[in-house]
C-alpha cells in the first residue's frame, strides 16, 4: 500500500484498493452504469443526425447566411444610428463658445451628420479670430482633411481659415 500524505489521505489507487472497489460494486450498479452510457451515446447520435438533417434544409442555411452577412466585415457600410444633427445639439450650439462649436460641428461633419456642414457654413464667419487650432481641433482638422468626402475637406479648410483669421 502507498504511504499516505501528511494529512492521512492516500496518495493513489493501488491494485489492492482497486480490487476492493471493484468487489464492492454490485453487479446491478455496473449494469446500470453501462446502460446509462448507451443511452447517452444513443441520444447524442440522434441529436447529431437531427442537426445534420436540420442544417441541410434551405431555410436554416438562408437564415445563417443573413446572420453571417450582417456580422461580416465585408460589404457596403450599414449605419448604426441616424446620422442627423439633433435638435438638442442645434439648440445648444448658441450657448457654446465658438471653439466648442467648431469642434463639435467638425466632428459631426467627419461622421457625415446631415446638417453639420450647413451649420459650419452659417457660423464660420463669426468664428474668425475666436477659434484656435488647439490639439483637439487640429486633430479633427487633420482627420477631416484626409476624408474621402470633399465636403468634409471643404468644411475643415473653412474652419482652418477662420482659426488663422483669414
Amino acid at each position: 500500500m502507498t504511504p499516505p500524505f501528511e494529512d492521512g489521505r492516500a496518495q493513489g489507487l493501488t491494485s489492492e484498493n482497486s480490487a476492493q472497489l471493484a468487489a464492492s460494486l454490485a453487479p446491478s450498479d455496473a449494469a446500470a452504469a453501462w446502460g446509462m452510457g448507451w443511452r447517452v451515446g444513443g441520444l447524442l447520435f440522434v441529436a447529431i443526425l437531427f442537426f445534420t438533417f436540420f442544417v441541410g434544409t434551405g431555410t436554416v442555411r438562408a437564415a445563417w447566411q443573413q446572420i453571417a452577412e450582417f456580422l461580416s466585415l465585408q460589404g457596403k457600410p450599414v449605419p448604426s444610428s441616424a446620422n442627423v444633427l439633433s435638435e438638442h445639439e442645434t439648440e445648444n450650439l448658441d450657448q457654446m463658445t465658438p471653439q466648442n462649436q467648431a469642434e463639435l460641428l467638425l466632428s459631426r461633419s467627419i461622421n457625415h451628420f446631415r446638417g453639420a456642414n450647413a451649420e459650419i457654413e452659417q457660423r464660420v464667419a463669426s468664428w474668425r479670430g475666436k477659434v484656435t487650432l488647439h490639439p483637439l481641433l487640429n486633430n479633427l482638422f487633420m482627420t477631416a482633411l484626409n476624408s474621402d468626402d470633399l465636403r468634409v475637406r471643404a468644411a475643415a479648410i473653412e474652419i482652418d481659415l477662420a482659426a488663422r483669421n483669414l
